[in-house]
């Protein structure tokens, strides 16, 4: 029992450090888009959105529910 609660917190450890990465990474992104969006650069704004977009977006039902 001791062993799985240890390696359960070494796998919580990993996700937590998986999650702060992905969400650093789609700060970033988005923070792009920001910045092309205030020199007016839509079809870049739109590339970095769609990046964001299709991080999350496996399925078609995904993209549409989005979309929705």
């Amino acid at each position: 029992m001791q062993k799985w609660h240890s390696n359960r917190l070494e796998h919580q450890e990993y996700s937590l450090n998986g999650l702060v990465d992905r969400i650093t990474l789609v700060q970033n992104i988005f923070a792009k888009a920001e910045l092309v969006h205030d020199d007016g650069d839509d079809q870049k704004e739109r590339a970095y959105l769609d990046d964001i977009i299709q991080m999350y977006a496996w399925q078609t039902n995904d993209t549409l529910a989005i979309a929705q």
